[in-house]
């Protein structure tokens, strides 16, 4: 049908849908600045994120310095007390991830009765999990860190 409009308007700029939409998409996302800015505030978000999981995850490490210091004079490895704090990462991942998925898909319906369309595909929500765990075990490292220098003996000081 476009090759037919093209052929009888040959001056006339003719398009299918999908080339319309990627025309459009490109001219809003890379010409007007709306794409660096979103480029951006994803990327100071996710900054935020990462601080904010270390800190607590650190917070919380040094709150529980004996019990790790326990695990080490049990026989427990750095692996084991790793793996703990992974586990906790995994889970602030999975707290935080739900904490923001079901506000925004809660949003679709209302957003649909203001004529808008809120598009958001379950590849979309799989990568934005899986980089929510990437990002908050990239912030326990400051823990794991801080756990591997634990002495044992901690355990027997008063």
């Amino acid at each position: 049908m476009c090759g037919e409009i093209r052929r009888r308007l040959p001056h006339n700029d003719v398009r299918t849908r999908a080339e319309w939409a990627a025309r459009s998409r490109s001219y809003w996302v890379d010409s007007t600045g709306i794409g660096f800015n979103m480029y951006l505030a994803v990327f100071l978000r996710c900054l935020v994120g990462v601080v904010v999981v270390a800190q607590t995850l650190y917070s919380s490490t040094m709150n529980h310095l004996k019990e790790y210091g326990t695990m080490k004079a049990i026989g427990g490895s750095n692996a084991d007390i790793y793996a703990v704090l992974a586990r906790q990462a995994v889970i602030s991942a999975w707290v935080g991830f739900a904490l923001g998925a079901i506000p925004s898909y809660a949003l679709v319906p209302l957003v649909e009765r203001v004529e808008l369309k809120l598009y958001m595909p379950p590849m979309l929500a799989g990568s934005v999990f899986a980089g929510t765990i990437v990002l908050c075990l990239a912030a326990a490292a400051v823990s794991f860190r801080k756990v591997a220098g634990i002495d044992p003996a901690l355990v027997f000081r008063a």
